[in-house]
């Protein structure tokens, strides 16, 4: 099948080849995004090859029906993405805590107690402190409570969690960083997908699609002709 180039094919091609630059081959993880990245980008070399190349009369219901899979397709790759992702994440949590020794002490009521009658800049100094320690005895304390248990705003708890898990286990921050960068490859391809669907599946919108690409056309004739 001839591989036909449009603005679609174009975008999802890049996010093809964004994501064999940051894949590892290995890795089961990306090779099931990769598997979901790559049936999308054939169906939708599909659907641009049906249409860029009519049979028949009932070309348009053809294109619609092509347009139809490549929804279906879109659509189940989203599940399947999002419950991918969310055991990925659950998997990484797991690893960063059991890593970093964020694990619930004896004294966690006291040190969520004693943090939460301290001044703003102490209790960043103290929370610092145990982040240079490796405390994750009592950086659990904090980490896993409420945070007005310990005075401190949430957008610093995740910031304060995420220096700490830095710090004590950068591989698997990494790998983490690595995965969902990939997911969110697949997901933008997903997005494109359903888009080129939605407009391949309405008549009107199809319609308007090949008139603006014929006067695409015309002009570009023109310029080289000129």
């Amino acid at each position: 099948m001839e591989k036909i180039s449009t603005t679609n094919t174009t975008a999802i091609d890049a996010l093809c080849q964004r994501f064999k630059e940051k894949h590892d081959p290995q890795n089961k993880g990306h090779k099931d995004l990769q598997v979901k990245l790559n049936d999308l980008a054939a169906q939708l070399q599909a659907v641009e090859f049906t249409r860029k190349n009519p049979q028949g009369s009932d070309h348009g219901l053809t294109v619609q029906r092509a347009a139809a899979r490549l929804k279906l397709l879109a659509e189940e790759g989203a599940k399947a993405i999002t419950a991918k992702s969310k055991e990925a994440e659950i998997s990484f949590e797991r690893s960063l805590r059991e890593h970093s020794g964020l694990t619930n002490g004896p004294y966690a009521v006291e040190i969520r107690q004693r943090l939460n009658e301290m001044k703003p800049g102490e209790r960043v100094k103290v929370v610092q402190a145990m982040i240079t320690a490796k405390d994750g005895s009592s950086l659990a304390a904090i980490f896993d409570a409420p945070p007005f248990l310990t005075g401190l705003a949430p957008k610093d708890t995740s910031k304060f969690r995420e220096q700490f898990f830095q710090s004590t286990a950068p591989d698997i921050v990494k790998a983490r960083d690595v995965y969902r960068e990939l997911s969110e490859h697949v997901n933008a391809a997903i997005r494109t997908a359903l888009n080129v669907a939605s407009e391949l599946s309405d008549p009107r919108k199809l319609r308007e699609l090949e008139l603006r690409e014929a006067e695409a056309s015309r002009a570009e004739s023109a310029l080289k002709g000129a």
